[in-house]
């Protein structure tokens, strides 16, 4: 039996890692993504500002849809998080609990040879197939490894025996019915829109209209934080912004009016403009339009943009439509809404409106308030409050796949417990 000090916590989101230890109060949060500038190197750690420097270079994201794939920029952010720079922990004396989205492929999960010579000859970034397990025992060298999705997790945080997870992160959405904390696989399904959806349709939208925004994917996601409103009645919405060609009486409704943006000389980041305050001269200032409603939309209705699928709403519907009557109504009855898009105000009004136009007549839907995180916002961070919880009791021991194990029966034992 493997031996170890330390239990280290580490969601693994397409956004950010959030990262701690059981037992210590203090957590990190950094984006999980890296920077490649003009001359060649690579910038691991990410601010609020730098986003100039992300405007300037090329931003390496790890990750593909929520799974890592870019081994050689995930391994040097997970490098900085458990370095003396954030966690300071030695691996090779700490388990860890791990945080991936659902149905990761096999062939991304399991084990392989990772031949870095060949990534330094190329200077290519490797992808295809996947070295997670290989990363975690034989790399890092931890002493056990632990891995589910964050919904799971996210139970232990919630008083309900059954519940609808609605996971909306920056890589997609995810509906998850649990009970009694546990997944039932076959009622899970993804919708393909998150926050990086958004972003993207809002750089597009404002290049055409006001600003090129096709390179400023971190200011673009900086300024959604600001305006995005999740509208209550949108064709009523968009059919005032049409009438009046400006805000108008939605103005009322959709904060904010105006929007200074950066020079990243004086200010490093897009604040909102108070309507008596004049903005200052040789700045810009953007004036959000029908964006700020029709971006988000696209939650409930990907077929805007393009993509062919149903909204949340649908998905939900027919996840639960696979389970039986029972357990269908009790997880309507919970809907628990996860991840950073959740906190868009108006989203769990309007998530209580779409699903009961979706339920049985049968069935009360209420969506529950998850609480608030650390960071102070809705649904973000129950989910990684719900690993440091899982993590600190008798279960997590007993489920983890220790080093011994992994040494005698190598991946194929992660690849078969870890099956979701």
């Amino acid at each position: 039996m493997s031996k170890y000090q330390n239990t280290v916590v580490l969601d693994n989101g397409g956004h950010t890692l959030k990262a701690g230890v059981v037992g210590q109060s203090d957590f990190v949060c950094v984006p999980n993504m890296a920077v490649r500038d003009r001359t060649g190197k690579v910038h691991v750690h990410m601010s609020g500002d730098d986003v100039q420097l992300a405007s300037d270079g090329q931003i390496l994201r790890p990750t593909d849809r929520g799974y890592p794939l870019r081994w050689s920029v995930q391994a040097s952010l997970w490098d900085h998080v458990f370095g003396h720079q954030c966690l300071g922990v030695d691996p090779t004396d700490s388990a860890l609990c791990l945080a991936t989205p659902p149905f990761q492929p096999k062939e991304i999960a399991k084990a392989c040879i990772y031949i870095e010579r060949e990534r330094e000859k190329t200077g290519k970034e490797m992808k295809g197939q996947g070295v997670l397990y290989e990363h975690v025992f034989e790399y890092y060298g931890f002493q056990g490894l632990f891995r589910h999705i964050p919904a799971f997790f996210a139970s232990f945080q919630v008083d309900t025996q059954a519940g609808l997870y609605i996971d909306s992160g920056h890589s997609g959405t995810w509906t998850v019915p649990i009970i009694h904390n546990q997944v039932l696989l076959h009622g899970v399904r993804r919708v393909d829109v998150g926050g990086a959806v958004l972003n993207k349709e809002l750089r597009r939208v404002v290049s055409m209209a006001q600003f090129d925004l096709t390179r400023e994917a971190l200011l673009a996601e900086q300024i959604g934080h600001l305006i995005f409103r999740v509208s209550d009645n949108f064709r009523a919405d968009m059919m005032s912004f049409k009438e009046q060609h400006s805000v108008g009486s939605l103005r009322s409704r959709c904060r904010p009016l105006s929007v200074l943006l950066p020079d990243y000389t004086t200010s490093k980041a897009p604040v909102v403009l108070d309507p008596t305050t004049p903005a200052p001269p040789r700045r810009d200032v953007y004036r959000p339009g029908p964006e700020q409603v029709y971006c988000p939309e696209l939650l409930f209705h990907p077929e805007y943009a393009g993509i062919a699928q149903g909204g949340v709403q649908q998905a939900a519907a027919q996840g639960l439509a696979c389970l039986p009557s029972a357990v269908a109504e009790a997880c309507w009855g919970s809907v628990v809404p996860i991840g950073g898009v959740t906190n868009i105000p108006g989203y769990r009004q309007r998530l209580q409106q779409e699903l009961s136009g979706v339920a049985p007549s049968c069935v009360n839907v209420s969506v529950l308030d998850p609480g608030q995180s650390e960071s102070g916002k809705g649904g973000e961070g129950i989910a990684f409050r719900g690993m440091v919880k899982y993590a600190a009791g008798d279960e997590f021991p007993k489920s983890m796949v220790t080093l011994d194990l992994y040494k005698e029966y190598g991946d194929n034992l992660c690849t078969s417990r870890f099956a979701w």
